[in-house]
């Protein structure tokens, strides 16, 4: 049937010859609902307008309420009626236009007594139309899989307001007494089982269809979406930075330009909120809900249970980002690789600790799944399958989830991957808690690391390096072939400050920006900043050994890779830079006392009584700075890494006893271990860091004037000097006694130069220990107490 042929077999009882004809009615039908586009009586394309009967010109009450209820019936159905017609700012070929539905003008001569029941009849009406658009503009899978349950729901409804439509209109051929009050209560009355009749039902569904199409609306235009996104990733912002549970959940700011997915489950659950005192309808509205978001749910299970995404449309909780080949085993992609779409976030996972357990979940079986395959999974999954987002027991089925998913990960990273081991090899290496072999390192390669570091070969180096380990065997095997000597662009101070002084963003300036623009500024204004300031402390002789720029480095596999990041790697590396220059200082001591206590020249029985006094001198400066080196060390080695170690051990002995050690506690015990070791280690105050670089550079100029001396003391005495000449440059000096009372006074003076500067220094330090050991670190405060009973004056 075509348009125009609906549209006149609506209008076969028009003109001046109209005569309320039941037998004649009986013949029509209402098949010109299914039309979509028809006629109008404003848009009448070209054909002439029908006219009609004037109904003040009827004789009765009866015979114009008949009239009325005729053109009802085609309202019903969405349709324009004789003395019932669409409003002038209705336009049927505009989508927005019919997504609103249209409303209704009635004949003003209408008896008063019908207008009120006819105006609250055309609503329905106006709905119908609005949902039979809804579903014609939105019943693409561009829209999702939820939003096409949405329209699956929707016309299950309309066949059922359909078939009520037929029945009103038989009801309304056989019965002569049928009225306009009859009509409404037929679309109002509810069955036993259906407690509310389809008036309700239809109002409450446009009423969703309405917070859809206004929400799209929203979203129309680029500028309404940018801006829309950049409010999105500004709240997701907000919420990370004051709930403090950055690890582990990311948000994801990226809105789309329509309606669909959670944003969907989210309107019809605020619409259930909203009927929360009305029984009959929050039991219907729930009902809706379950039905629509079993897909939701059906995405949910997959995730928890396998750690599969199953969102072509992204429409889930969970989003996935793509990642390239050759990133896919890659750290710090896996750490942005699953994310909170904050877009559409339903009530149910508001909490960000449920969030939290529940991408935990899916990124760890995603993870078992990537190394030993989803085979490796058990059909263990029943207590923690989700029916229902409205159940009184998801989050026990949330925490179900998480809990197996946990006993599956640790089993995986401690019985097939041994992390445990990995971390004791990786102290090992870093933090020398079996050092013997870099002490080898440190003696052969000694001469290479006091030159400057532009002129040492790393290939040498690194020769030295694993010659001292290769001995290495076991589990230490993979761990040895990993790491890699590594010469560093900057110095260990250097580096280590530019950390420290680096300028952050505030947080409140960050969120005072309105648009993106403004927040692109405030970024480069603060990168800039930070270029300004990157200044490098003085260079002395000390700054260009190649010790201070010495490191080594290992690449992490996956998945070790995402327990053991770059940034644990990066503190390893720090900590190993100051020990390995400790041990280094250490090491130049011991040459220096060989020297001062056993070396010839500076044992000869020296006439001079002062300067006997004068050798005396340096050796208790070098005792006293030998001293001060161990103490240091033993510090760093017991106090430091060992206790904090043993707590790690507790954690790791405990494993598969506590059901409340998971894989993020391991990860967090991990990771506090090192912050707490950098910490305590003088790593993380920029003063002390200072200061304790100054001291090491001190001790070792201190150090390369004691080996300088040998050569002068052979000139400052003469039965010296006549045996040992040969050890003077040629040509061979005079002995002089004028000179060598310049010499000595030269000596005395530098000597207490050392004498002053490291007392002035120690002390610095001493306070500075005492000061961060009271404010935040008490370990610091042992190696203090050390240094005070040691160096009392």
């Amino acid at each position: 049937m075509s348009k125009l042929e609906g549209f006149n077999e609506v209008r076969l009882l028009s003109g001046d010859s109209f005569k309320l004809d039941r037998a004649h009615y009986s013949e029509l039908s209402l098949k010109a609902r299914f039309i979509k586009y028809p006629p109008t009586y404003k848009h009448h394309d070209g054909y002439p307008k029908p006219t009609r009967y004037s109904i003040d010109k009827f004789t009765n009450l009866r015979d114009q309420e008949a009239a009325i209820i005729q053109d009802l019936i085609y309202v019903l159905a969405g349709l324009e009626g004789y003395y019932i017609r669409y409003s002038e700012e209705f336009d049927i070929n505009k989508a927005s236009s019919r997504l609103s539905g249209p409303d209704f003008v009635i004949n003003r001569h209408i008896d008063t007594s019908f207008k009120d029941i006819t105006k609250r009849i055309n609503k329905l009406g106006k709905m119908y139309f609005a949902l039979c658009s809804f579903v014609e503009v939105y019943s693409d899978l561009v829209h999702g899989h939820i939003m096409q349950t949405l329209c699956y729901e929707i016309i299950n409804f309309l066949k059922q307001y359909e078939t009520l439509l037929r029945d009103i209109e038989r009801h309304f051929k056989e019965d002569s007494k049928y009225s306009l009050t009859v009509l409404e209560q037929e679309l109002s009355r509810g069955t036993t089982l259906d407690q509310i009749g389809v008036a309700v039902k239809i109002q409450r569904l446009y009423e969703i269809v309405e917070s859809i199409n206004r929400e799209n609306e929203k979203r129309n235009g680029n500028s309404n979406l940018e801006s829309l996104q950049f409010e999105t990733m500004m709240r997701s912002l907000k919420d990370d930075h004051y709930t403090g549970t950055l690890d582990g959940v990311l948000s994801d700011s990226v809105n789309s330009r329509f309606v669909k997915g959670g944003m969907i489950l989210n309107i019809i659950q605020m619409r259930i909120d909203g009927y929360k005192g009305n029984m009959r309808v929050h039991k219907f509205l729930i009902d809706i809900f379950d039905r629509v978001s079993m897909c939701y749910i059906e995405m949910l299970n997959k995730w928890l249970q396998y750690g599969i995404i199953d969102d072509n449309y992204d429409e889930f909780l969970i989003s996935e980002s793509s990642v390239s080949d050759n990133m896919k085993y890659d750290a710090m992609q896996w750490a942005d690789k699953f994310t909170i779409r904050r877009e559409g976030l339903l009530k149910q996972f508001q909490i960000r600790e449920i969030q939290k357990k529940i991408i935990l979940t899916g990124k760890y079986l995603n993870v078992l799944k990537e190394c030993v395959g989803i085979k490796s999974l058990e059909d263990d999954y029943h207590n923690c399958t989700i029916t229902s987002l409205q159940e009184s027991d998801f989050q026990i089925r949330i925490d179900n989830a998480y809990n197996r998913a946990n006993i599956y990960i640790l089993k995986m990273f401690f019985e097939r991957y041994h992390l445990d081991g990995w971390i004791k090899s990786l102290n090992k290496y870093f933090l020398f808690t079996e050092g013997s072999e870099y002490d080898d390192f440190l003696g052969n390669a000694y001469i290479l690391l006091k030159k400057a570091s532009d002129r040492v070969s790393l290939t040498s180096l690194t020769g030295y390096y694993r010659k001292s380990y290769l001995n290495t065997s076991g589990d230490l095997q993979l761990v040895h072939n990993l790491i890699t000597p590594v010469l560093a662009k900057e110095t260990f101070l250097n580096e280590l400050t530019s950390i420290l002084k680096a300028q952050t963003t505030d947080a409140e300036e960050v969120f005072a920006t309105n648009n993106i623009e403004s927040l692109r500024k405030l970024l480069i204004s603060t990168m800039e900043t930070n270029l300004q300031t990157h200044l490098t402390s003085p260079q002395t002789r000390i700054d260009n050994y190649c010790i201070q720029k010495f490191g080594v480095d290992i690449g992490v596999p996956f998945p070790l890779n995402l327990m053991i990041s770059r940034s644990q790697v990066y503190e390893y590396q720090l900590l190993f830079r100051e020990q390995s220059f400790l041990r280094f200082v250490d090491l130049s001591l011991l040459e220096s006392w060989k020297e001062i206590c056993h070396g010839g020249v500076w044992r000869w029985k020296f006439a001079d009584p002062m300067l006997k006094r004068w050798i005396f001198r340096c050796r208790l400066l070098h005792r006293k700075m030998s001293d001060f080196i161990r103490m240091l060390y033993r510090y760093l080695t017991f106090n430091v890494v060992a206790v904090n170690w043993h707590t790690v051990e507790e954690i790791f002995s405990h494993m598969g006893k506590d059901d409340n050690i998971n894989l993020e506690t391991v990860y967090t015990t991990i990771k506090s271990f090192l912050s707490t070791v950098l910490d305590d280690s003088m790593l993380t105050k920029v003063k002390l860091t200072e200061v304790i670089t100054e001291l090491f550079s001190l001790i070792l100029l201190f150090h390369n004037l004691i080996m300088s001396f040998k050569k002068t003391l052979v000139l400052m005495d003469r039965s010296l000097f006549d045996e040992k000449y040969d050890l003077l440059a040629a040509p061979v000096p005079e002995f002089d006694e004028v000179k060598n009372g310049e010499r000595f006074d030269k000596m005395s003076s530098t000597l207490d130069s050392y004498s002053n500067a490291f007392k002035v220094k120690l002390k610095e330090f001493t306070v500075l220990l005492k000061y961060y050991g009271e404010l935040d670190s008490t370990s610091l405060l042992v190696l203090y107490r050390e240094l005070v009973r040691t160096y009392k004056d």
